[in-house]
């Protein structure tokens, strides 16, 4: 008796009944198993060979219909007969190992995708289509990508119906390929077509292509629909994407709705995300282009560093990390040059990557001055930045260390020992004044206070005009307070304006909520009182003449009045602040002393370190690195004149870098316009640090943010205010 064919006879014991393979999902290896194990069933007939064929035919037409590019077709075949190999072997394994992990882990590789896609850039680590190099034959559709990785991974995508609209993309495509293939061109018609619509365009170059919009019609047969490119360039909207920070998707929403309201959208006219991309890598690298061409020999530099939370992406994921940042910029001029991300903030790492700066602008022997704050790890005497860079240039430079962030430290010290307490948070202290600073303005109504005299006046237009919003409340807030409740001018803004947020770091919004609240009281404390004449006798007006008078040369006069402004308060609060002072006496010494002397109105100051100069230079070797010690300096209170402050006889006496090219016989005839431009306080550094800030939040690498940061400053120095229509309409003029 023959016995009886059932379900449990054909059913392979590990990968169970023979199937056919589904046509909605591309085949794990064991459903093309299960399809072989099938045809070996329906026909004995059948060979090895083609049970194989037909098995791989089946699996192209599964990738082909999920427009997946594929292997050949003899490579498919010879993976499944290596698979059918693989599952003999599951038969080898006896039934004590099949317990184990080894047999466990073997029979999960069969439940992985059955892969013969041309493309292994997903196996290489590739998780987005971008960072796929393959030749373009063999590479994914950017429609398919989603749904391949889907397949490699958790499978939850099915093949659906075919899409007629892509379908009809691609007949298009390939029926433009076929014709440009053709060399049939030499038709009269449709050469005379593209003569007439050549000579009808304008060819410019990239500057004027801003105001053309040409659309370029190839040449046609009578039966193809023409092809619609955009060749428009976009400058102006690029510059203001980057100086805004906002994505391409945004801008092609905003651009279009635009366009929509003017009645000016059509097929042509229409902007898309990937246009705009390219125009935005386009018009950086051209704007970096620019100025690595304008910006050449350096004569000072300024830097400066902070720690921002920037965008990075690892293994092609985009996280937030901790990155420290340094600007550099160029004077004069303020003009930012590029910013740098060391591997730490260490001295050695800082000044090697400005070194790579410094050679890539080709002023290694040109640069002669640095202005940078006066943090101990910019202005070690031994292994600071300066020092190092100094060593590395085999000569001195020229030391214009911050005079505003000199002015804060007596400030921040004075606060400390008069009010008392300590930091608690980054906004927060302890201190009985400070407590009281965390307000609502609009809380606290200003009242019949009690003027203090000071020594504030009121500034120029142009001084004015370069003041930020925090420090023109700063120069309202102290001539208010000097001249009482009445000055309704000062009192009605400062009423309606804001001092600036609180932070313990921002030592200028910290005094503008000191003075506000001082105004809010109409008997103060005897802390709140000292304070508030402190800013008004020393740290305001020292920040205003810094402002008024911001040149290297004036950096000595600057800090001979901030000293004579400590003094006048008398012996008990310059005792509290004499340290500080002393220890950050960069421009009391000699070489900033002789550079402010001899561009002095007085003949008496000139005359005098006209011969200090000269005698330092017979008693110093040309370009000897000399040791910039402030140490050594003995400031003297009293003195009468900046030259007075220090004494002479115990000071080691080096002439300024910034004078190494100029002969003792022009020294007499030395102009304030010879170092215009060099400031004495590092401001501009600040305002640029901010830009790197901004910019690390919004996109990642160097090169994308170099390049925003370019095109950003370009576009506020093209239109600085946005207020109104004419400040557009003078711009466009």
């Amino acid at each position: 008796m023959a016995t009886a064919i059932t379900r449990s006879v054909i059913a392979h014991s590990n990968f169970g009944h023979p199937a056919s393979l589904c046509n909605n999902q591309l085949p794990t290896s064991g459903d093309v198993f299960r399809a072989y194990h099938n045809y070996a069933q329906i026909s004995k007939k059948h060979t090895l060979q083609e049970r194989t064929a037909l098995v791989a035919k089946e699996i192209k037409e599964i990738y082909d219909r999920a427009s997946i590019p594929t292997i050949g077709f003899g490579s498919i075949m010879i993976r499944v007969r290596r698979l059918v190999a693989k599952v003999h072997k599951t038969g080898k394994y006896s039934d004590t190992k099949k317990s184990s992990g080894t047999y466990h882990k073997f029979m999960k590789s069969f439940d992985s995708l059955f892969d013969i896609c041309a493309c292994k850039c997903f196996d290489s680590g590739a998780r987005e289509r971008s960072a796929c190099n393959c030749p373009l034959i063999c590479k994914i559709p950017s429609i398919e990508w989603v749904f391949w990785v889907d397949q490699k991974t958790s499978r939850k995508m099915f093949i659906g119906e075919v899409d007629k609209e892509v379908t009809a993309m691609q007949q298009k495509r390939e029926n433009r390929l076929k014709k440009t293939t053709m060399s049939t061109c030499a038709d009269k018609k449709i050469k005379h077509n593209t003569e007439v619509i050549e000579s009808e365009v304008e060819v410019s170059d990239h500057e004027k292509s801003t105001t053309d919009d040409e659309f370029i019609v190839g040449a046609m047969s009578s039966d193809e629909e023409p092809e619609i490119r955009n060749h428009r360039q976009y400058p102006e909207l690029c510059k203001a994407m980057d100086r805004c920070k906002i994505s391409n998707r945004d801008a092609c929403l905003i651009a279009n709705a635009i366009l929509k309201d003017l009645s000016l959208l059509t097929e042509k006219s229409a902007i898309d995300p990937a246009k705009l991309r390219r125009q935005r890598d386009f018009w950086r690298k051209k704007e970096v282009e620019k100025q690595l061409t304008n910006t050449k020999e350096l004569i000072c530099i300024g830097f400066d560093g902070k720690r921002d939370v920037a965008l990075s992406q690892i293994s092609n994921v985009r996280r937030k990390i901790n990155e420290e940042h340094y600007v550099i910029i160029a004077y004069p001029g303020e003009t930012y040059i590029d910013h740098v991300t060391p591997v730490s903030c260490k001295a050695f790492d800082v000044a090697t990557e400005i070194i790579s700066i410094i050679t890539k602008t080709n002023s290694l022997k040109t640069v002669a001055a640095v202005v940078c704050d006066g943090t101990v790890n910019n202005t070690g005497k031994r292994s600071g930045v300066i020092r190092r860079l100094e060593e590395h240039l085999g000569r001195p430079l020229q030391w214009s260390v911050c005079l505003l962030h000199a002015i804060e430290l007596p400030f921040r010290r004075y606060v400390s020992v008069v009010d008392g307490g300590c930091t608690t948070g980054p906004s927060t202290s302890s201190g009985k004044v400070s407590m009281e600073l965390n307000y609502d303005p609009m809380d606290l109504p200003i009242v019949n206070f009690k003027p203090i005299p000071g020594k504030v006046i009121d500034l120029s237009d142009d001084v004015m005009a370069d003041l930020s919003t925090d420090q023109l409340y700063l120069l309202k807030a102290c001539l208010a307070v000097q001249q009482g409740f009445h000055i309704t001018e000062h009192i009605s803004y400062l009423q309606a304006g804001m001092p600036g947020n609180l932070s313990n770091s921002r030592w200028l919004t910290k005094a503008n909520r000191i003075l506000r609240l001082y105004m809010s009281k109409q008997v103060s404390s005897e802390e709140l009182y000292r304070i508030t004449r402190f800013i008004l006798n020393v740290y305001a007006p020292s920040w205003f003449q810094v402002k008024q008078y911001s040149s290297c040369v004036d950096g000595a006069r600057n800090f001979f009045y901030l000293m004579k402004r400590c003094y006048e308060l008398g012996h008990g609060d310059l005792e509290i602040v004499e340290p500080v002072l002393q220890n950050n006496s960069y421009f009391a010494h000699p070489e900033n002393i002789i550079l402010a002397g001899l561009t002095d109105d007085d003949d008496c100051n000139r005359k005098f370190v006209c011969v200090k100069l000269i005698e330092a230079r017979k008693n110093v070797q040309p370009n000897a690195i000399r040791v910039f010690d402030k140490s050594i300096i003995k400031l003297n209170f009293s003195a009468l004149s900046y030259v007075d402050m220090i004494d002479w006889t115990a000071a080691v006496v080096t002439p300024p870098p910034l004078l190494a090219n100029i002969s003792n016989e022009d020294i007499e005839q030395l102009q304030v316009d010879s170092f215009k431009g060099i400031p004495c306080h590092s401001q501009a550094v600040e305002r640029c640090i901010k830009d790197v800030s901004a910019t690390s939040l919004k996109v990642f690498g160097h090169k994308s943010r170099h390049g925003m940061i370019m095109q950003c400053i370009r576009s506020r120095n093209d239109l600085y205010k946005i207020d109104s229509k004419s400040d557009f309409l003078l711009c466009n003029n």
